[in-house]
């Protein structure tokens, strides 16, 4: 089981890495941590969402942002909305000039030659949370895009309502990493 103690010392290396290793200018590497702690997706969707983000993307209600992500699907592997606090939303709305300086090859950044931390523990650790803090079983696959890509559009449309007023309720309980 993975800890916030691990991820907040992943998010320093992150920061670390970035001013001692990248040659990017604005390199987005810290915020896409974020991004990957806060939405709980995989990584190369996460990635694909990412790079082609654009300011009237992110939407906000009430304390949560979210992302309509039906785009990233491939396959069976689908995803349907990315879900986030209102305040990392804000900081990606602030930040969304750099989302495209993300390198190629950003799973690297996760291996033994960047921060050595697998993307897939971030991923475990948001689930966890969710039902920790009582997103029901369902709405958290949901969320984390493990859900059928098969599902029908009164379905998938009361799905993203659930997962966003689910969401709403354990928002403000995300660690801050920062």
């Amino acid at each position: 089981k993975i800890n916030i103690n691990e991820i907040k010392k992943a998010y320093k290396r992150a920061i670390e890495y970035v001013k001692t290793k990248s040659r990017i200018p604005n390199d987005p590497f810290p915020i896409f941590f974020k991004f990957l702690y806060y939405i709980g997706l995989r990584l190369n969707q996460a990635v694909r969402i990412f790079k082609n983000l654009k300011k009237s993307d992110i939407k906000f209600e009430d304390n949560i942002a979210y992302i309509l992500t039906h785009e990233a699907k491939r396959g069976k592997k689908g995803t349907y909305i990315a879900i986030m606090p209102k305040h990392f939303g804000e900081e990606l709305t602030e930040n969304i000039r750099y989302v495209g300086n993300l390198p190629e090859r950003i799973d690297k950044r996760f291996g033994k030659g960047g921060i050595n931390f697998g993307a897939k523990l971030l991923r475990k650790f948001h689930y966890n949370f969710l039902r920790q803090n009582g997103v029901e079983k369902d709405i958290a696959e949901f969320i984390q895009g493990r859900s059928s890509v098969d599902v029908g559009s009164t379905h998938y449309l009361d799905k993203i309502r659930l997962a966003k007023e689910q969401y709403k309720k354990i928002a403000d309980k995300f660690p801050k990493l920062d």
